[in-house]
């Protein structure tokens, strides 16, 4: 089995609790369609869109760089994203807007690591 799998699995699962959220909230604050101006509906909004939008493409990359062979490089990216979005997610839901900024940052960095390790895989 392929370590992306079990990442997939993970961010899946985090996304699924995000989405949840969101039903809750909808449901609390009787909102069927957009935030409703309803501030914690919009946080919880933006932060299953965001995790989204970040996984999506991390696990592309993560998947690429396991096939070029790089498992211990796969293994880390793998851990340290999940741990980090996992620090976004309660910084953005805790109001910690300094970890969320930093945290946000290390996802990028974790991203860009990934793809310049397949390119320099291409190259070699």
């Amino acid at each position: 089995m392929y370590f992306t799998a079990y990442v997939t699995a993970v961010l899946a699962i985090i996304l699924t609790a995000l989405s949840l959220n969101v039903s809750r909230l909808r449901i609390k604050h009787n909102v069927s369609y957009g935030d409703g101006g309803v501030k914690p509906l919009t946080v919880g909004i933006r932060v299953h869109g965001n995790s989204l939008e970040q996984s999506l493409l991390f696990i592309f990359l993560l998947f690429f760089v396991e096939q070029a062979g790089l498992v211990t490089l796969t293994q880390g990216l793998g851990v340290s994203f999940v741990v980090v979005r996992l620090l976004y997610i309660w910084a953005l839901l805790g109001k910690q807007h300094r970890l969320r900024q930093v945290s946000h940052t290390v996802t990028l960095v974790i991203q860009l690591v990934a793809a310049f390790s397949i390119l320099s895989q291409m190259v070699a």
